[in-house]
């Protein structure tokens, strides 16, 4: 099995590339469920602090769906507002 090293801040992990493809659909699973979620309601909708990897694929998928994302706040509290329209 192969692992790969992302750093961040001169801080490296490494990550199984089998486990980082779970983390996306589980993340990409997670933004079409609070998209539908957005279109349904009407209203935005916040999600938990996340890091700029994870906020990256909710805005993806956002985008993909059709819909309007941003992040907010100051790292290492920054999150996605996913928009209805």
């Amino acid at each position: 099995m192969r692992y790969f090293a992302l750093s961040s801040g001169g801080i490296s992990q490494v990550f199984d590339p089998e486990k980082l493809a779970e983390i996306g659909m589980e993340l990409k699973k997670l933004a079409e469920d609070m998209a539908e979620e957005a279109k349904t309601t009407g209203n935005s909708i916040k999600l938990k602090p996340m890091n700029a990897f994870e906020r990256k694929i909710i805005h993806d998928t956002i985008q993909d769906l059709g819909l309007s994302s941003e992040s907010d706040g100051e790292d290492p509290n920054r999150f996605v507002v996913i928009y209805p329209a």
